[in-house]
């Protein structure tokens, strides 16, 4: 197993041994989600439980991937951790925006 997808295996075992098995439906889920509506070089980072409204919400940064100028944090997606289903997420413009914002600030700092 290549050194990255290894690392990868750890941290998901990582946050499993955190929040317990049901993490994983959470970043598969936001994952899902991410590919389908805003495509590949996105994906979800360090899930953060959040109470709102007496509820347990997810919120799950949205981050770019290294291969497409990252890493940086682009946008969130919300999860409902009964139910799986997403709940809110940046709006794919802003995402965009803030993709181009980051590739511009990278030119900069070189």
């Amino acid at each position: 197993m290549p050194r990255s997808y290894k690392k990868a295996a750890d941290l998901l075992h990582k946050y499993e041994r955190l929040y317990g098995g049901k993490i994983l439906k959470i970043i598969g889920a936001a994952n899902q989600h991410i590919l389908m509506n805003w495509g590949d070089g996105l994906a979800a980072g360090k899930p953060m439980p959040v109470e709102m409204n007496g509820k347990r919400i997810w919120n799950l940064p949205i981050i770019l991937a290294p291969k497409c100028g990252g890493p940086a944090e682009v946008g969130s997606i919300f999860i409902d951790d009964k139910s799986f289903q997403i709940v809110g997420a940046t709006d794919i413009r802003q995402v965009a925006r803030n993709m181009k914002a980051h590739a511009r600030e990278k030119v900069a700092l070189a």
